[in-house]
């Protein structure tokens, strides 16, 4: 694994950990704590994650407030366990 893949599979992890399991984040939240990374490859990144079934696309996330937010990805368990291997 890459390092650019391995650093968007770790910061869906800290997000689950903080957020839930069943919480998915916009390219921007998950490109916020890596700012060394353009939005483009955040996204392409993630992509790949879930074409080798460490990430889930969601529909329709909302904001706190009740605000539609578009869509997002979300890590799968088997993502998780990638990340957190002794999780």
């Amino acid at each position: 694994m890459s390092p650019t893949t391995e650093r968007c599979l770790q910061r869906l992890a800290d997000l689950r950990e903080t957020h839930g399991a069943e919480r998915a984040f916009t390219f921007a939240t998950i490109g916020d704590e890596l700012p060394e990374f353009s939005r483009a490859t955040i996204r392409r990144t993630v992509r790949l994650l879930a074409r080798r079934g460490h990430a889930e696309y969601c529909r329709g996330l909302y904001t706190a407030e009740g605000d539609l937010a578009g869509s997002g990805y979300c890590i799968t368990e088997t993502g998780y366990k990638a990340a957190r291997p002794d999780a």
